[in-house]
């Protein structure tokens, strides 16, 4: 199955959950997770612009739109990927 990159919204989940996200049912790191936390909060401006741009926009269109688009893009894309 092909991996899709994830949208601006999942950058900001992904984010905001310390680069684990959430709802899946595989191992979480937590030493990843504690590393990801504390820099993240002490160090924000060593993000790359593009970074920061994502997760500005993903925010925007969370707080906006409520996920419309997101979920829109998720079921085209499960019409237009075929099951294997």
């Amino acid at each position: 199955m092909p991996v899709q990159p994830p949208t601006v919204e999942e950058i900001v989940d992904i984010a905001e959950g310390y680069s684990l996200g959430t709802n899946w049912k595989g191992h979480y790191t937590t030493s990843l997770l504690d590393a990801m936390g504390r820099g993240l909060q002490t160090r924000p401006n060593d993000l790359s612009e593009t970074v920061k741009l994502m997760m500005l926009t993903g925010r925007y269109m969370q707080e906006r739109y409520h996920g419309r688009y997101y979920a829109k893009a998720q079921n085209l894309s499960r019409a237009l990927i075929p099951d294997p």
